[in-house]
């Protein structure tokens, strides 16, 4: 062999070794390339997935503050209807009309509401219908003796005295349960 094909077979040579040099140093990069694309794929995927959990998750939270919050502010103001009901006798009818709602709107806040406010609720349930239990025998005692009345008039002082603080308890702790600021109320309200 003579010099001059010695070099063209050393040229042929170098070339074919850079070839495949390339060729692989391409191939491993492309390789390197698709794990690293695939890992990304999958992170990002999984960053979806968690986002949307968290959407959802403070969607729900939304819906069901918004739904503690109408039941029991739907609650609160039929209790109260009922008792100024009472107080004024609106057309004889004493709030028994309202006074029917509540146990509707009691399973409601027992479904959405937590313990706290529920238990406060029950207990504003509770005195209302004595209220009305207790306004019922009024008008209805054969001896309306004013001894008999002054009494009776006591026990509804104090019996809507006692609504007026379960009120007050049933909306600190609705505040507390809503976050809607401080649960201590001014003691100077009715």
């Amino acid at each position: 062999m003579d010099q001059q094909t010695l070099t063209l077979l050393s040229q042929l040579i170098t070339g074919t070794v850079a070839v495949v040099a390339g060729l692989s140093g391409a191939g491993i990069t492309a390789y390197i390339n698709r794990l690293n694309t695939i890992d990304t794929l999958t992170a990002t995927a999984a960053a979806k997935d968690i986002e949307y959990a968290d959407l959802r998750e403070r969607e729900h939270d939304s819906w069901l503050r918004n739904q503690r919050q109408e039941a029991y502010a739907e609650f609160l103001a039929t209790a109260q209807s009922v008792i100024d009901a009472t107080e004024r006798d609106i057309e004889g009818k004493l709030g028994e009309h309202k006074l029917d709602e509540i146990p509707v709107l009691l399973a409601r806040l027992r479904l959405v509401g937590t313990a706290t406010p529920i238990q406060r609720a029950e207990s504003i349930e509770f005195t209302a219908r004595l209220v009305i239990t207790l306004r019922k025998q009024m008008d209805t005692a054969s001896d309306k003796t004013l001894y008999n009345r002054n009494d009776s008039w006591m026990e509804m002082t104090r019996l809507v005295s006692v609504f007026r603080i379960d009120v007050r308890e049933f909306v600190k702790a609705v505040r507390e349960d809503l976050e809607t600021g401080p649960g201590e109320l001014d003691n100077s309200l009715p």
